[in-house]
């Protein structure tokens, strides 16, 4: 799980606050911060400043099961990167053929348009 630090260690309220425990800190939360950031782009903003304009509080339930969904998505595909060292699409395209993964990478890059 983690290198070099045992999870008792890790779980134990910090005691001080020094470089190291701000380093290790930074190390285990530094890819979560640029993942979660990578959307927020001046169109992202603007959909979540509408949408919350409209709705207001109504759909700040979805925040919970959503949350979950990414977490666990995510996990997946970092271990199965870790576990075969190839991306998403190249395990897309030896279980299922060129063609799947072409319309699955045609229709998540519209998503993500």
């Amino acid at each position: 799980m983690f290198t070099g630090i045992s999870l008792l260690k890790f779980f134990k309220p910090l005691r001080q606050v020094n470089a190291r425990n701000v380093l290790i800190f930074l190390a285990i939360l530094g890819p979560g911060v640029i993942t979660a950031n990578v959307d927020n782009d001046a169109g992202g903003i603007t959909t979540y400043s509408l949408a919350g304009a409209h709705y207001g509080y109504d759909l700040l339930w979805l925040m919970i099961p959503t949350t979950i969904a990414l977490v666990v998505i995510q996990e997946m595909c970092a271990r199965m990167g870790a576990v075969t060292g190839k991306g998403l699409s190249d395990l897309i395209r030896e279980s299922f053929g060129v063609k799947v993964t072409f319309y699955v990478m045609i229709a998540l890059f519209l998503t993500n348009m």
